[in-house]
């Protein structure tokens, strides 16, 4: 069962790997994925066999630019009415916790985020910069 608790540290000095990308850390390990490259500490985390019963995503097609492959998987997923290998809802939430993150730092001072919610608890000066004055004429 998974916590409704997450704990984000941001660190850019004494980073081992300051290039775009995430680090997940756990009990036996960490591992540091982006659109290039795949590691991690031990390195055996990535020899792990997944068994057959395992949840196994997709990847986009194979090309050179990231770009090209997310696109070619976007039109995949419209052809096939499958999920794309980044849905909407999981692009969401990638982007709020780096906003979250953001809005943080920039207040220089600790959280709370209710994700059921989408914005934060008890704090209308973080939840003022969950949003941007529109300049006209684009309205939403």
């Amino acid at each position: 069962m998974f916590s409704n608790l997450l704990t984000v540290d941001y660190c850019s000095v004494g980073n081992p790997h300051p290039e775009n990308g995430c680090r997940f850390i756990g009990d036996e390990g960490w591992v540091f994925v982006n659109r290039e490259k795949l590691i991690a500490q031990p390195e055996l985390l990535l020899q792990i066999k997944f068994k057959d019963s395992d949840t196994r995503l997709h990847a986009s097609p194979a090309s050179n630019d990231p770009y090209t492959s997310h696109t070619a998987d976007l039109f995949r997923s419209v052809r096939s009415r499958q999920d794309p290998v980044s849905p909407i809802e999981e692009g969401h939430a990638a982007t709020t916790l780096g906003n979250v993150t953001d809005i943080a730092l920039r207040l220089g001072r600790k959280l709370k985020w209710d994700p059921t919610q989408d914005q934060f608890s008890g704090d209308e000066q973080a939840n003022q910069m969950l949003f941007r004055t529109e300049r006209s004429p684009w309205t939403m």
